[in-house]
């Protein structure tokens, strides 16, 4: 027996879009297994293939069977074949994690796929996505040719909103506000490691803020002389912010409490931390080089 299929698109740029899986042959088969894996294979933000070096991820997992599509008595019936679905299972991801869309072949019901591991991916990369069909425990089928999942990016720029004055109800006194880009720190950006008060940072990308509150990507060994280059982000979760005077050792798990961290909100171009009654940034520079 045949298996054949593609995800469609090729790529996607709106995370409203559905990611489509198609089931070409067989025309039937029952008691099929359908997983949705995140490939290790990716596309950076230079457009050069790389490989994250690490399994694939299994991200979603559905059992059913592979039947005609509707009007397929037809004199042309359609090339896809529709996939009903018993079961399914949706693999849990970190909070924060990038979300996309996906419609399985005859299927109106969109289902909501996290993103497990995101290993340099915050920087800006297009997610491969693919799917697999197994029948009585054994793999028949893998994508060949995946969909490209890019998530919604943009440089960012941070601007801390200071408050240093509180009135009587706990709310700040207008006057007591000012606002301004975080400058000349260096950042680490990443995401909730853990809950409660025992949690802690996991870094997802690392960088310098310039003088207008940019975000810059470190200097790739051999070019510590080039240009820094706008630290790219994905938009559309919850992320974090540890910013310090010595440069952030390496992206990973760390130990860093998140209560110490600062969560990044706003949309647009650019995102705002929140930091109230604390000290001018200038000071925190001082203190740190002392």
């Amino acid at each position: 027996m045949k298996f054949h299929g593609r995800m469609a698109p090729g790529r996607i740029l709106d995370p409203a879009q559905p990611v489509q899986v198609v089931i070409h042959a067989p025309a039937r088969c029952a008691s099929v297994t359908l997983k949705i894996w995140e490939l290790d294979a990716f596309v950076d933000a230079s457009g050069k293939r790389r490989r994250e070096g690490s399994p694939d991820d299994l991200l979603a997992t559905f059992t059913g069977a592979i039947e005609p599509a509707r009007g397929s008595r037809g004199a042309r019936p359609p090339d896809w074949r529709a996939f009903r679905v018993d079961s399914a299972r949706i693999e849990a991801a970190p909070p924060g994690a990038v979300w996309f869309r996906l419609q399985l072949p005859g299927a109106d019901t969109i289902h909501d796929i996290p993103i497990r591991s995101e290993a340099d991916e915050v920087e800006g990369t297009d997610l491969e996505l693919g799917f697999s069909i197994e029948v009585g425990g054994a793999e028949k089928f893998r994508t060949r040719a995946p969909c490209l999942f890019a998530p919604a990016r943009r440089p960012l720029r941070v601007v801390a909103r200071y408050i240093t004055c509180f009135d009587e109800s706990a709310k700040p006194v207008p006057e007591a506000v000012y606002q301004e880009p975080l400058a000349h720190r260096h950042v680490a950006i990443g995401r909730r490691d853990g809950n409660g008060d025992d949690a802690t940072l996991e870094v997802l990308a690392r960088g310098y803020i310039d003088c207008d509150g940019y975000l810059i990507e470190p200097p790739r060994p051999g070019h510590e002389t080039a240009a820094g280059r706008p630290l790219i982000v994905s938009a559309g979760r919850d992320l974090f912010l540890f910013d310090d005077a010595m440069p952030i050792a390496a992206t990973g798990k760390t130990r860093i409490p998140i209560a110490a961290c600062d969560p990044i909100a706003g949309a647009g171009p650019e995102l705002t931390v929140l930091r109230a009654a604390v000290p001018h940034p200038m000071t925190l520079q001082g203190a740190d080089d002392e």
